[in-house]
């Protein structure tokens, strides 16, 4: 998977740019080679966007069993002492 470099985001941005400021034009062919290339840069990152949500949201419920399991924990030791 090859991802985008950040120059070539900037190139496109700055083309798109110039384009809203009326200082040029692109051509429809330009315009599409943008577009598809930043369609396709969606489509690859996708999959790892994906692969990232699932790990925060096993950390998150790592982070929660642990929270949950240190109270069961302490309410132990509370109980124990008193």
């Amino acid at each position: 998977m090859k991802t985008m470099t950040d120059q070539e985001l900037d190139q496109i941005s700055l083309r798109w740019a110039n384009t809203g400021k009326g200082i040029r034009r692109l051509t429809f062919e330009e315009a599409h080679a943008d577009m598809l290339s930043l369609l396709i840069e969606i489509k690859d990152l996708r999959p790892a966007n994906r692969d990232l949500e699932a790990k925060l949201k096993n950390a998150e419920l790592l982070s929660k069993n642990m929270a949950q399991e240190m109270v069961r924990e302490i309410e132990a030791v509370v109980r124990k002492y008193t």
